[in-house]
């Protein structure tokens, strides 16, 4: 169950970032209190993702990379507070393909242990 648990998250993480990113283009009225919202959806996602990734059997791959987003996370979102964002800042998109190609590298990851099985 928790294999299908991470992937649950990694959907759930790629939707908020999908929605973050159309935010940050489209910057409705509300935006930064729509992005701080999302915010908290990564953070409970970051956390439900660890507890089931500490489950897998063979998690050996995964669990580093988990470890390395949550630090990604925390970074970012210690960096960017939402009143401070600057979207022309070439460092703030920067961060958030790392966070991005990071998700995508665990994704991978459960894709391969799931091959594996």
């Amino acid at each position: 169950m928790s294999d299908i648990a991470v992937r649950n998250e990694i959907v759930r993480l790629k939707l908020c970032f999908a929605e973050l990113s159309r935010l940050t283009d489209v910057r409705p009225v509300d935006w930064r209190k729509q992005y701080v919202a999302l915010r908290r959806v990564v953070n409970d996602c970051l956390v439900r993702m660890a507890a089931n990734v500490a489950q897998l059997q063979d998690g050996t791959t995964v669990r580093p990379l988990v470890i390395r987003l949550n630090h990604l996370v925390s970074l970012h979102q210690a960096e960017w507070p939402v009143v401070s964002i600057d979207l022309d800042d070439p460092s703030y998109a920067s961060s958030c393909e790392r966070i991005s190609s990071t998700i995508e590298q665990i994704a991978d990851a459960m894709r391969q242990l799931r091959r594996a099985a």
